[in-house]
C-alpha cells in the first residue's frame, strides 16, 4: 500500500515539469478578423469551484 502511495505522489509531482509554457500572445490561425456574419458559440461550464 505505501508503495502504491509512494508510486502515485512521485507522478503527481512530476506532472508538471512535462507542462508546456503556453505564450502570452496566441497566434491568429488564418491571420484574418472574426466574422461579424456567424453565429457566436457560448458554452457555458457549470462545474465545481476548482475547475479550470
Amino acid at each position: 500500500m505505501q508503495a502504491m502511495i509512494a508510486l502515485a505522489a512521485t507522478v503527481l509531482i512530476s506532472i508538471p515539469a512535462y507542462a508546456a509554457d503556453v505564450p502570452a500572445r496566441l497566434p491568429d490561425p488564418d491571420g484574418e478578423p472574426g466574422s461579424t456574419t456567424k453565429p457566436v458559440k457560448v458554452y457555458i461550464l457549470a462545474g465545481q469551484s476548482n475547475m479550470v
